[in-house]
């Protein structure tokens, strides 16, 4: 599948490079072509150019000069080459999907000699049933919990829906900003005034669409840390012994606290995790990070999920009445609108040494698929070779999912 993903993570930074090719080309050929015809193969990206941030550059470079291939490691159908310009630079490049040169998708990275050996890379991709039952079609690595960032936001979504469905909760209801919930960009809520007034339907698009902490860490607060717990538990696999945490906690427990208090904290059973964060680790301050720090361990203090459990996950959020209330301004990441898929819902995570993503899509013959990987590297900081590597090993699958779930070849 095209798992080159939306913005804010590992894999939407690569999204960010994604573009369609209008034209019928052969790529190859213009790979091994004059320079006239590269530059003008280039240019048919100058309209996204606003989609392409750190990588411009280099992709004029490659548009103003002659290039030889160093090294073709394609696959089947997906090309994969490294390219080597007459300046003695190096770009690995991939079209995904060059079958169909219409819907093609053009991917340039700084080319990387080494690969990163310490990431772990786990995915599912199930089709969902009409009667809400989840079957695998490929998945690789998904007997274990993985670490899966702020894709567990999707637990406290799905508990706050289930509290309003028991008429416990309105979505019209107002939440009051207190500088208890305050956490950490991402998003805005951060900024707003201490007392502003929000309702819960605000601060589920918010969580849900831009993943802001604040907004999440206020309807945790709101509802209880147990439901959400409970939640992910049941529908996600979060390891029942590890509070869910909030992410002002995940923060605090990762930067703030001192070895000691980390140790104690990882050591304890979870009644000991409860008391250390009502005690201890409330009253530390939020680090001031620049998110160039590292934490002791990247995958220590997490949220974490079974892969293939997502897909319940999923299951319960679209039958959700309401579901489309705040699911409204979800945006198609760029590579499923390419092959034609509709996106359902859709969600991503990042932290140092953890990249993932979850989200559910239909397919243009009908069938629903739901898509989850995990992404770890132990070495804290994912590097863009690795990345490159795991987007063309999932872009892969895309053709045999299709095949497999509407017949097409």
């Amino acid at each position: 599948m095209k798992f080159v993903l939306a913005a804010a993570t590992i894999l939407a930074y690569m999204v960010s490079l994604g573009c369609s090719v209008d034209t019928d080309v052969d790529l190859v050929s213009i790979l091994n072509g004059d320079a006239s015809d590269q530059a003008e193969f280039v240019s048919s990206f100058d309209k996204n150019r606003a989609y392409i941030s750190r990588l411009v550059d280099s992709l004029v470079v490659i548009g103003q000069s002659s290039w030889q291939i160093a090294e073709d490691r394609s696959h089947g159908d997906w090309i994969r080459v490294t390219i080597e310009t007459l300046e003695d630079r190096r770009y690995d490049v991939a079209f995904l999907n060059p079958i169909n040169a219409k819907r093609s998708s053009f991917i340039v990275l700084p080319h990387s000699r080494k690969s990163d050996q310490s990431v772990e890379l786990s995915y599912t991709l199930s089709e969902l049933t009409d009667s809400g039952e989840c079957r695998i079609v490929r998945e690789n690595q998904t007997n274990h919990t993985y670490p899966v960032a702020s894709v567990s936001k999707l637990a406290t979504i799905g508990a706050v829906l289930a509290t309003v469905d028991s008429n416990e909760l309105s979505l019209d209801d107002e939440l009051q900003l207190t500088g208890s919930v305050l956490s950490l960009p991402t998003g805005t809520w951060h900024t707003l005034t201490i007392g502003a007034k929000r309702s819960v339907q605000e601060a589920l698009k918010a969580v849900l669409i831009n993943s802001d902490n604040t907004a999440h860490d206020l309807l945790m607060a709101h509802i209880g840390r147990t439901r959400v717990h409970d939640y992910a538990v049941k529908f996600m696999g979060h390891r029942p012994d590890l509070p869910f945490l909030m992410t002002s906690e995940l923060f605090k427990l990762n930067w703030s606290a001192s070895r000691e208090l980390q140790s104690r904290f990882a050591e304890g059973s979870y009644d000991m995790r409860i008391d250390l964060l009502e005690t201890d680790i409330r009253h530390l301050q939020l680090p001031n990070l620049t998110y160039n720090e590292d934490p002791v361990d990247p995958i220590l203090f997490q949220w974490f999920a079974k892969l293939d459990k997502l897909c319940n996950t999923w299951s319960v959020l679209l039958s959700d009445p309401n579901w489309k209330e705040i699911n409204d301004d979800m945006i198609i990441p760029p590579e499923f609108g390419l092959q034609g898929w509709s996106s359902l819902g859709h969600k991503n995570g990042v932290s140092p040494g953890v990249r993932s993503f979850s989200g559910t899509a239909l397919l243009p013959c009908g069938a629903t698929v739901v898509y989850s990987a995990s992404i770890v590297s132990r070495e804290n900081r994912l590097r863009e070779d690795s990345v490159f590597d795991i987007a063309i090993n999932l872009s892969e699958q895309v053709v045999d999912i299709e095949e497999i779930l509407c017949g097409v070849v």
